[in-house]
């Protein structure tokens, strides 16, 4: 499960070096209702800081985690699961028998399921941000390397896909492993997106034109994001270049 928290603690945090900057804690503790139990204790376990963001990591008395941000809003888990490269090479055996979109299909068309998703995520927003009727399930799929389904609620505005999502992982038997909701309400204040398409493009094409020597190109994503404090329009861009590989880059463009 290391490698999967530190995976989990680059999304909840959207950083790339994370510093641990406290250790245990055993005075700092609270509890918590989570997933329908009853109240829960959890102990300070360490605290991660970077680019002006904190937040406090604390574990129960199974070693599942519980992140909180600076407001003290519990916007992450992470179920402690031991995943023996026998048992999973042995899962994974039998999930390639029934292939993985069979699997994702089975979830897809799970009402109940689903229905039970949408009241964890309920259960989870905070409500003085933001909303759930804000965010729409966008996608559903396999992770095979930890034999889970993740539940992906998207928001949008204009059209343009913001970078405010939830993430909800289940177990195989439907059971929530983990989830992410750090950034709820981040762009709430946005009604529409005015973009210039053709100044959009020209400036996209200038900005490879200065790295790149190419033939062809291909936007293959857009995401409205918060970088260093100004509301961007992220660009995720495919290149040919002239050498016949090919290469990726992101161009910023503010709005």
């Amino acid at each position: 499960m290391k490698n999967k928290l530190k995976i989990f603690l680059l999304v909840a945090l959207f950083v790339v070096g994370i510093s641990a900057v406290g250790a245990m804690n055993k005075q700092d503790t609270k509890t918590v209702n989570f997933l329908n139990q009853e109240k829960i204790q959890l102990t300070h376990y360490k605290t991660v800081s970077a680019s002006g963001t904190t937040s406090k990591i604390y574990k129960d008395s199974n070693d599942n985690q519980y992140i909180y941000n600076s407001n003290n809003n519990l916007v992450g888990y992470l179920k402690e699961r031991t995943i023996t490269k026998e048992n999973n090479e042995m899962l994974k055996l039998t999930i390639n028998k029934i292939s993985s979109d069979s699997i994702v299909n089975s979830f897809s068309t799970n009402n109940d399921l689903k229905s039970k998703i949408n009241e964890f995520v309920k259960s989870i927003i905070n409500t003085e941000k933001t909303s759930f009727d804000k965010y729409e399930l966008t996608k559903i799929d396999y992770v095979e390397s930890y034999n889970e389904i993740n539940f992906v609620y998207t928001k949008h505005i204009d059209g343009y896909k913001v970078n405010d999502s939830i993430t909800v992982s289940v177990d195989l038997n439907g059971e929530v492993v983990s989830f992410v909701a750090n950034r709820q309400g981040m762009f709430d204040n946005l009604t529409e997106i005015n973009i210039n398409e053709t100044e959009l493009n020209d400036y996209i094409l200038a900005e490879i034109e200065k790295e790149f020597k190419y033939t062809d190109y291909e936007i293959f994503s857009q995401l409205i994001d918060n970088v260093d404090g100004k509301i961007v329009l992220a660009n995720y861009i495919k290149i040919v270049l002239e050498d016949g590989t090919s290469t990726s880059t992101i161009v910023y463009y503010e709005i």
